[in-house]
């Protein structure tokens, strides 16, 4: 089975439509190379506009992947409450997450891509997140890690955290008898790690830096232990806008967040991930739109030490 990962695709028609022209030609790779599933893992849109998010709805119909058997979609903090888009939004900013409605955002998420969703199971009555899809040898577990604004844990609303009832519909997927024998890979949009386990990005914007500071996923360690005594293999997520991969309680974590770089915008990376009957192995792809053309590709099947299956 082989697993194309991507995030943070922050689609803006106002603001970022290079982001638009590189997301075209992300599929586009994807649907010529022979992969089986695409996982996106937050913030696709920039400023949770229904606009950007139907935008990539027509890009992901045209390439053939609405469907729960090819996509499976996770919602970031910018598919919520958007973001700051230029200095002076820093002061109106938190009196728009304030007037946010949560739930009502979730739902649309939801319904914009609803054919990425309609083979998953939801253990939680009336709730989107937590949810499982199963692949055949391989469940994909779903989670919301996005918190809810506040003016002093959450002042950007992109600090992340895993509600209650998401933990209650965890323990029922994990106590599921028809999933004890399949490969655990869980998908969310928060980080696990703490800077420099990933090489950090120089050419950050003020923003951007400001942002940063402030883009923790709290309870983290009560998430990974969970993960560990139920034999999670993998984690895919996002959030911080760089790619690499470490390691946590012996579960490999990939961070695909750096798919499009604005500060370099003609380079491009994807997360590979190839499950055979022997090990997990992967790959992180370097694209140069320009040049439309493979200019780097770094094998991790032996240097990260792939999981045996």
């Amino acid at each position: 089975m082989r697993i194309a990962h991507i995030s943070d695709l922050h689609i803006c028609a106002k603001n970022k439509r290079t982001n638009i022209r590189n997301t075209k030609y992300i599929l586009n790779y994807i649907i010529n190379n022979n992969f089986d599933h695409v996982v996106v893992t937050g913030d696709v849109s920039d400023n949770a506009h229904s606009r950007d998010f139907e935008i990539l709805r027509n890009l992901f119909d045209k390439a053939g992947l609405l469907d729960n058997d090819k996509l499976t979609m996770i919602i970031g903090n910018h598919d919520i409450f958007g973001g700051v888009q230029k200095p002076e939004d820093i002061f109106t900013f938190p009196k728009k997450c304030m007037q946010t409605n949560y739930k009502k955002m979730v739902d649309d998420f939801y319904t914009y891509f609803i054919e990425a969703f309609w083979k998953t199971y939801h253990p939680v009555e009336n709730e989107v997140f937590p949810f499982v899809k199963d692949l055949g040898r391989v469940i994909l577990i779903g989670l919301n890690s996005v918190d809810h604004y506040s003016k002093i844990k959450n002042p950007f609303a992109s600090n992340g955290r895993i509600s209650k009832k998401q933990y209650e519909g965890l323990e029922k997927i994990f106590a599921m008898e028809e999933y004890k024998n399949k490969i655990r890979i869980v998908c969310i949009h928060h980080h696990f790690y703490k800077e420099p386990l990933c090489n950090s990005n120089p050419n950050l914007s003020l923003l951007e830096r400001i942002e940063k500071q402030t883009m923790k996923l709290r309870g983290k360690k009560r998430l990974l232990n969970m993960f560990a005594e139920n034999d999670v293999k993998l984690v895919l997520h996002g959030h911080l806008h760089e790619t690499c991969e470490y390691d946590k309680k012996n579960i490999r974590f990939l961070n695909a967040g750096a798919t499009i770089n604005n500060s370099i915008p003609n380079l491009l990376k994807i997360i590979e991930i190839d499950i055979s009957e022997i090990q997990t192995a992967f790959t992180i792809r370097e694209l140069n739109y320009s040049a439309l053309r493979l200019v780097k590709e770094t094998e991790f099947t032996e240097a990260i030490k792939s999981i045996a299956i």
